[in-house]
């Protein structure tokens, strides 16, 4: 940014662009295919709400690059205010529409998070690069975008499938008392990373700032490094030591 920031509403354009494209094709395959995952998972009455699911997709995909497009500007502190007032949102809304629309109403209170926080992010973006546009160089960056998106694009898709399809085989092959232990132990493997998952973007932000400057790359990564095996590590043996108090609480609300 600092060295082409004549280039940044370009490469945000086209940003969305592609979001928009590949959020959309997904929605679409997930909204055709909604009956037939439902059938497979023995529970017919799941093909709304796998559709709702699907229409969800691309609210999540454009709140991710507009806080992808924010953290590129290191605007942490207006991500935060915007979790925060949409989070507040949600679980204001949660309960009663959960409470009069069972997994529907849970399913559209998620939605109108996922709404709210999409464009509130994109207001920020919007505002950010409102006085960029004078100066702004209109050039396509849509190939570079591309080219350089393709390993991280194919982490998320392989970790899109795993999320996906683990509850389904289970749901398929065990039952739902089983699919139960497997969210309790995937929630806990997310406060495990929540605070690397916190850095990834901070640190992506900064080592792109310090590009050129091998010495400060090297520090800042040995710092990542630290404090990523820091907090897993504490999280870790937490779990560890009160292992059998969780575990029987888990099997009492089984």
């Amino acid at each position: 940014l600092e060295n082409k920031i004549e280039k940044v509403p370009s490469i945000a354009r086209d940003a969305l662009y592609i979001t928009l494209v590949t959020s959309s094709l997904l929605c679409v395959l997930v909204v055709v295919l909604a009956r037939p995952i439902a059938l497979y998972c023995n529970a017919e009455s799941l093909t709304m709400p796998f559709r709702v699911l699907g229409f969800l997709i691309i609210f999540r995909a454009l709140s991710q690059v507009f806080a992808g497009i924010m953290g590129g500007f290191k605007m942490y502190k207006e991500q935060g205010i915007n979790n925060i007032v949409s989070g507040l949102v949600f679980v204001i809304i949660c309960v009663p529409f959960t409470y009069w629309g069972n997994l529907i109403g849970a399913l559209i209170a998620l939605s109108i998070y996922q709404i709210l926080l999409s464009i509130l992010n994109g207001r920020t973006v919007q505002k950010s690069i409102a006085g960029l546009n004078a100066a702004s160089d209109n050039s396509s960056t849509m190939g570079l975008l591309v080219k350089f998106s393709i390993p991280v694009a194919g982490q998320e898709f392989t970790y899109f499938l795993v999320s996906w399809l683990s509850p389904i085989l289970i749901t398929r092959y065990a039952s739902l008392g089983e699919l139960g232990i497997y969210n309790a132990c995937a929630q806990w493997f997310a406060i495990c990373l929540y605070i690397p998952g916190l850095l990834r973007n901070v640190s992506l932000s900064y080592l792109s700032t310090a590009n050129g400057k091998p010495t400060d790359q090297m520090t800042l990564v040995k710092r990542i490094l630290v404090i990523n095996l820091v907090s897993c590590t504490t999280v870790f043996f937490i779990v560890l030591l009160f292992s059998n108090t969780l575990a029987a609480t888990s099997t009492q609300d089984l």
